[in-house]
């Protein structure tokens, strides 16, 4: 009995892990940049334990154009040191840098990233020094900008113009309208973590400017994009979760999910209604059906009894009839 008992235990499946399960959902729904900048959040935030990463690669103007470290302007996007900020980035990023990437394709969101992660930094060390001249204070020099978020305001100030008007944003649990939530979510953050930071205002800036057009020279064209997946990033554009230009679906990706929202809608409400019939019909025929031999309210009609009869079988059973009266004829006579 023991033999038999570890045979069929050993032959059962292994327990599901939900956090690879979890892991498996976001690999297979999530683009490939999308899922590496999350990937990369989490990275940075663990290996701040062991090494300060925002004195290594922060953007601090001084030490970005003084000491010439201009990696700082690429690499400053990536950090992460707080929970509470890695936590809301993975809820207000997912979304719009999904719908964003399988819109215009995972080239050019790359590209996208990379301006406004430059853009938004150089903007912060004009600002920086513009302070420091204004007010005489050369701690504005050593002030920091780093994080997704000077990357995340922006993406999402031009997913948030692309959105259909009338469309909302969940605010962890509060929908917001589409045109105040890169606000909302600004004044949000500056809530939640106590700091002001003036990197987030023109990273929103900078994301509204994009997209009304004003940075239209930075905007890689499609016959360029589709030059580098071709040749200049072929492995990385072979990469699992990568959307390549006949991959995308332009405002798609807004519609998809409603339509998605819509059906679900109607088959649920399609399977109220069934579900409603069925019990009326009992309700009615347990009501009715003890009342003489009346009509019971959802039932079959004779009428449609009578059609659904086959036809064969009912001349059949008339030339019986009619044969048995025949020779019941016959035998009265003799």
């Amino acid at each position: 009995m023991m033999l038999h008992n570890e045979d069929s235990n050993s032959q059962l499946p292994p327990p599901s892990n939900p956090i690879l399960d979890r892991y498996l959902v976001f690999r297979n729904g999530t683009p490939f940049v999308t899922r590496l900048m999350l990937s990369s959040q989490v990275t940075c935030y663990i290996l701040s334990f062991l090494v300060n990463t925002q004195k290594v690669a922060a953007n601090i103007p001084y030490f970005t154009v003084y000491n010439f470290q201009l990696y700082r302007i690429l690499l400053s996007p990536l950090l992460c040191n707080r929970f509470v900020s890695l936590v809301i980035a993975f809820f207000s990023f997912s979304e719009p840098g999904r719908r964003l990437e399988q819109s215009v394709g995972s080239t050019s969101f790359l590209c996208l990233v990379t301006t406004l992660a430059t853009l938004t930094n150089v903007a912060y060390i004009i600002f920086a020094f513009l302070l420091c001249e204004l007010t005489g204070k050369e701690s504005f020099l050593y002030q920091q900008a780093s994080g997704i978020w000077l990357v995340v305001f922006g993406i999402i100030a031009i997913e948030c113009n692309r959105a259909p008007p009338q469309s909302t944003r969940r605010l962890l649990f509060f929908p917001v309208q589409v045109e105040y939530f890169p606000c909302a979510l600004f004044a949000f953050f500056c809530f939640f973590t106590g700091t002001f930071e003036w990197s987030h205002i023109l990273s929103i800036g900078i994301g509204y400017a994009y997209e009304h057009g004003y940075l239209e020279s930075m905007k890689p064209a499609s016959p360029r994009c589709r030059r580098w997946e071709e040749k200049g990033i072929y492995g990385l554009a072979e990469s699992d979760g990568w959307v390549k230009l006949d991959q995308i679906i332009g405002s798609g990706a807004w519609c998809a999910d409603s339509n998605d929202h819509i059906t679900s809608q109607a088959s649920n409400g399609g399977r109220l209604f069934s579900q409603v019939q069925r019990q009326y019909q009992k309700v009615s025929t347990n009501v009715f059906s003890t009342r003489g031999s009346g009509h019971v309210l959802g039932g079959v009609s004779r009428r449609t009894a009578q059609s659904t009869v086959d036809p064969r079988r009912a001349r059949l059973q008339a030339i019986e009839k009619r044969m048995n009266e025949v020779s019941d004829q016959g035998c009265s006579e003799v």
